[in-house]
Formats: structure tokens, sequence, C-alpha cells
């Protein structure tokens, strides 16, 4: 449960942007590319047990995490490179807003 609670409070952190830096994108930081894909995979994620439950948390906290962690393991990413990940582009504003233009863009191919 607590897991659940970090990849979200960590996505919605994500969504705000943060102030602007010029520096090389640390090693164990996604790219622009692969971090959206990422989000746009949770992102469908959540929104299928959106639309089969109640999406009650406390319900689904083993389904959800589990689902996750399968995500995670997919695109090769460990929990601290998704920290990590998060915490860079909230502090690279307009990078930032290029992979949520590219989530954006991601999801409208796949209605």
């Amino acid at each position: 449960m607590k897991r659940i609670r970090l990849i979200v409070a960590i996505l919605l952190m994500a969504s705000v942007t943060g102030c602007k830096h010029a520096e090389k994108r640390p090693e164990g930081v996604l790219t622009v590319e692969a971090y959206a894909d990422l989000l746009t995979d949770l992102y469908l994620a959540e929104g299928y047990f959106a639309i089969t439950s109640d999406f009650q948390y406390k319900n689904l906290g083993a389904d959800m995490a589990g689902t996750y962690d399968t995500l995670l393991a997919q695109h090769n990413v460990t929990q601290e490179s998704l920290t990590a990940t998060a915490n860079y582009y909230l502090n690279h504003r307009e990078q930032n807003e290029a992979v949520f233009n590219l989530v954006m863009a991601k999801l409208e191919e796949r209605q």
C-alpha cells in the first residue's frame, strides 16, 4: 500500500512543473521518451482500474501494486530510477512539458 501511495504521489508531483535548470540529465534518469512511455502505460493501467472497479485504493492495493511493478519491470525501471526521474523533471519545466505533451500525444494515438 505504501508503494502505491509513493507512486501516486510521484505521478501527481510530476504533473506540476518546476524550475528551469541548464544541466545535463543525470545517469539513471529516464529520457523524455522513455518517461513518457512509462507514464502512458501507468495512466492506461489506472484508467483500466477506474473503468473495471470502484477505484478504491484500499480494495485495489495489491492489484495496482502488482500492475505498477509489472510495468516498471517491462520498462526496465527501478523504483529509485522512477523517483529520480520524477524529481529531475519537476525541476526542469520545459522538459517536463515535453514529457506531458508526448504522453498526451501517445494517449490520443491509442484512442
